[in-house]
């Protein structure tokens, strides 16, 4: 195989590649500026972002009218705004987990009352350890509670919360009791942590209500600043030129035998060609199999497994003997 590159006028661009077609050109190929194609794709993403941005605005959207907003000018003015709506609904996300750990803590807290962290420090270097305990309230009789000297706190959805007093370094296994970790912060500490985050939520909820409106309108002109550059770059990269100077580069393959015939065609039409080198191991390359008139006969066989590429050997010689005795013995 050959290649060749040709330049054509804009005007004589439908009519070169029927002139190609007929003289036997394969793989024809319109050259593209491979970073118009990235920057197309990249526009392409940052609209996916911006749709993926106003969904998660949805939840916050009211009825309110929205401010007057200018519209974004340049890309930087966007991605911005798309960073800073980002930050705020990072911002509710983490209060959420925060809310709902402390909430959680508080839960498992709650049973021990009014308890003092301060006073196990107390007992700790006095050599003496307090070792939180629950069980199911059928296990916790009055044989258990003398025999391991444990005190009860409170009862709870079926199951009895105590405690139990013992030198540092001597705790033993109670049987059927579940071992819980000793609350490093009281109640009310927490109460009073879940109440500030709480409020600190609500006010970066009300923040992103009022600011929802605002900011669909401002993502809504950032999409159409991409759509219309979009649209621009697509236009100029799918060849819709009206320019009648405008150039156009072909990339094509011909095959060997048939080049001389080939150049001399276009000599004659007065296009401008090159042939060009090319890299087999780099490059799809067309193939076009050469055989005599007996294997020709089993070509076919050779594209049902696989044709062979730029640089292999064609095969098809060897296969027909064998397909021929094949064949025979099959049919007698």
């Amino acid at each position: 195989m050959n290649k060749y590159a040709f330049l054509v006028f804009h005007s004589d661009y439908e009519g070169f590649l029927h002139k190609l077609r007929s003289l036997g050109v394969l793989h024809v190929n319109e050259q593209k500026d491979s970073r118009e194609v990235e920057e197309l794709r990249g526009i392409l993403s940052e609209r996916t972002h911006i749709k993926d941005t106003l969904r998660a605005l949805r939840p916050y959207i009211t009825d309110g009218a929205a401010e007057l907003s200018q519209p974004i000018k340049n890309e930087a003015e966007g991605e911005a705004l798309i960073s800073e709506i980002e930050g705020e609904l990072r911002r509710l996300s983490v209060q959420d987990e925060e809310l709902a750990a402390l909430r959680l803590e508080a839960t498992e807290v709650r049973p021990w009352g009014a308890f003092d962290p301060a006073a196990v420090s107390q007992l700790s270097e006095a050599g003496y350890a307090l070792s939180f305990f629950t069980i199911p309230q059928a296990r916790f009789t009055e044989a258990f509670e003398a025999e391991y000297d444990v005190v009860p706190v409170a009862t709870l959805s079926g199951r009895v919360y105590f405690v139990q007093l013992h030198a540092a370094g001597a705790s033993q296994t109670l049987p059927e009791a579940e071992h819980v970790a000793t609350p490093k912060r009281s109640i009310a500490e927490l109460e009073g942590l879940v109440a500030e985050a709480e409020a600190a939520r609500a006010q970066q909820l009300e923040k992103l209500t009022e600011q929802t409106k605002l900011w669909q309108d401002q993502l809504a002109s950032y999409d159409l600043l991409l759509e219309n550059r979009f649209t621009f770059g697509r236009t100029r990269l799918q060849g819709e030129r009206l320019a009648d100077e405008k150039l156009l580069l072909l990339e094509g393959f011909v095959p060997t035998d048939d080049a001389p015939a080939f150049e001399a065609a276009l000599e004659e039409a007065g296009y401008y060609f090159r042939q060009v080198d090319f890299d087999p191991e780099t490059e799809r390359v067309p193939i076009q199999l050469k055989n005599n008139a007996f294997a020709r006969c089993f070509e076919f066989i050779t594209g049902l497994f696989s044709l062979p590429n730029y640089q292999e050997i064609d095969q098809t010689y060897l296969i027909a003997p064998f397909f021929m005795l094949f064949f025979g013995m099959c049919f007698g």
